[in-house]
């Protein structure tokens, strides 16, 4: 499931004065598509999480027994179903306690699980049964920071071929020209956007 659109990429730029709406034939040349599952990659890539929106479906996940007490999951654990260690069932708030405790009042995954004894076993005897990620549904600011991420790949190609150089942009109601350098100023405002919301959600070890 893609988090974005090619065609809200598009939107986007149309939203900011940057292309026409509808697209000019040449600004139809411009890969929208290949623009969003890129700042998707780059997103995932940063934010550790897999899946980071949940399809509301229940998995297994293998774990191998830690050295401690302590588990990283490596991910989000929205819901469980059934923990067992070699085959054996435990109980959540006997045996095994979800990390962080704060999870159900914070909107936030579980992201760990600590056993009341360590867990002995072989490789992968660990199997966790829930629903992983990280938020049922994309985040406002999370859905701006692809878009502008996307929008910043997409930069150099509006500045080369779509405007040779000069660039618009509304301020109020009046329409300004400048040069290319309001492309980098902007560039750097999506990429400030993108770093700021992957720094909220990126996502931590516990071990």
């Amino acid at each position: 499931m893609s988090l974005i659109s090619g065609s809200e990429v598009q939107t986007f730029l149309e939203a900011t004065l940057l292309i026409a709406n509808p697209p000019s034939s040449t600004e139809s040349l411009l890969d929208f598509s290949g623009a969003a599952m890129a700042a998707e990659e780059a997103f995932l890539q940063s934010v550790r999480w897999v899946p980071f929106v949940s399809d509301g479906s229940t998995q297994t996940r293998l774990f191998d027994p830690p050295s401690g007490r302590l588990l990283d999951l490596q991910g989000g654990l929205l819901s469980v179903s059934q923990i067992t260690v070699s085959g054996m069932p435990l109980t959540v708030n006997l045996d095994v306690f979800l990390s962080p405790q704060s999870a159900d009042y914070t909107g936030l995954p579980y992201t760990g699980l600590e056993f009341f004894r360590p867990a002995w076993g072989r490789k992968r005897s660990i199997a966790v049964t829930g629903v992983w990620g990280r938020v049922t549904s994309l985040p406002d600011d999370v859905r701006e920071a692809l878009l502008a991420k996307a929008a910043s790949l997409l930069a150099p190609q509006l500045q080369a071929y779509l405007s040779r150089g000069l660039t618009r942009w509304r301020e109020g109601d009046v329409e300004q020209w400048s040069s290319g350098d309001l492309f980098s100023t902007l560039q750097a405002s999506w990429e400030s956007i993108f770093t700021q919301t992957v720094r909220r959600y990126k996502r931590t070890s516990i071990a």
